[in-house]
């Protein structure tokens, strides 16, 4: 990373630190379907980079797993994320506007945030990076950065969390996918279920048998990219159900 002048370490530390969730979430993307825009990622700490050594003449790091794999004849899920993300900076920054609008479309709106906030340091630090793995690289200039932070400046991210009355359909174990019928004429909700509340609604019987065609209240998120105000991709994740007549008691 280059910057004008001698380099903040506000700005290292920021760009470090942003680097770090588009890593992240390029991580939890492998496994978790659906991931939300905000807080903690499932595997977060396996996504950790640690600095190894600092490259000389400009404040460039080489970054690292705390552990490095047994043997080299297979890329570890952190390396492949790495790998991942670099190709897709590539994309959203040379590429054609065809394949940036095809890379929204294809990524979780959690790691387009990122790249959206790492873009962002480095446009407020007037610096260029360079980023390389073993199989991709992508470098950015002041003027690629500039032209990424116009792509991105229609672009939003955001998360919302609503209840809805409705009947489960049931979830897949294995998938994790729910289907809930809305009342009042809303149509029927299907996304993926969280962690906790599939491995509920598995083992718990009885928990499984007070949803099951019966009126319920579901907890949903939903996790959104826009450009202005037209959906570009939307991710739901069931994250709590209850049944109706625990809330409203016996008629």
């Amino acid at each position: 990373m280059i910057g004008r002048g001698d380099i903040r370490l506000d700005l290292s530390t920021g760009a470090l630190s942003s680097y770090q969730r588009i890593i992240s979430a390029a991580l939890a993307s492998q496994t978790e379907p659906h991931v939300g825009a905000k807080g903690k990622v499932k595997g977060e700490g396996r996504s950790k980079l640690y600095i190894r050594d600092i490259v000389r003449g400009s404040m460039g790091f080489i970054l690292e797993e705390l552990e490095p794999p047994q043997t080299d004849m297979f890329n570890t899920p952190l390396k492949t994320a790495v790998e991942e993300a670099t190709q897709l900076i590539e994309r959203l920054s040379h590429g054609s506007r065809d394949e940036f609008d095809a890379a929204l479309s294809d990524t979780a709106p959690r790691l387009i945030g990122a790249v959206q906030k790492f873009t962002k340091v480095l446009r407020d630090g007037r610096a260029t990076a360079k980023i390389m793995g073993d199989e991709a690289k992508v470098a950015l200039g002041l003027e690629d950065i500039g032209g990424l932070s116009e792509r991105f400046e229609d672009i939003s991210v955001d998360e919302e969390v609503s209840n809805f009355i409705g009947m489960l359909q049931g979830v897949l174990p294995v998938s994790r996918e729910f289907e809930l019928n809305v009342f009042d004429g809303e149509g029927t909700i299907t996304g993926i279920a969280a962690d906790d509340l599939v491995d509920k609604y598995v083992h718990d019987q009885q928990f499984r048998e007070s949803l099951l065609l019966t009126p319920v209240i579901a907890q949903v998120k939903f996790t959104r990219s826009f450009r202005r105000k037209t959906l570009i991709k939307q991710q739901v994740i069931l994250e709590n159900l209850e049944p109706l007549s625990a809330l409203t008691g016996p008629e």
